[in-house]
């Protein structure tokens, strides 16, 4: 099974992300997310940041259900 290397590249690839939106934020850029596609031109905000850290927050505690 990959679940759990699965869920492994989910954690690290999200807080990557997670990174990344933070130092947007903090430059002030005005920089739009690809998360919806051609069809909306949506500014990464603290919106992205809270879906990046619910999703590492997601894979981390599916790592410690197969962990414990």
């Amino acid at each position: 099974q990959f679940v759990f290397l699965t869920n492994l590249v989910l954690a690290v690839v999200f807080a990557i992300n997670a990174i990344g939106v933070v130092g947007v934020l903090k430059s002030g850029r005005d920089v739009r997310c690809a998360c919806a596609g051609t069809g909306f031109t949506l500014p990464v905000g603290r919106v992205t940041l809270f879906e990046d850290l619910v999703m590492v927050m997601m894979a981390g505690l599916n790592l410690l259900g197969f962990i414990f």
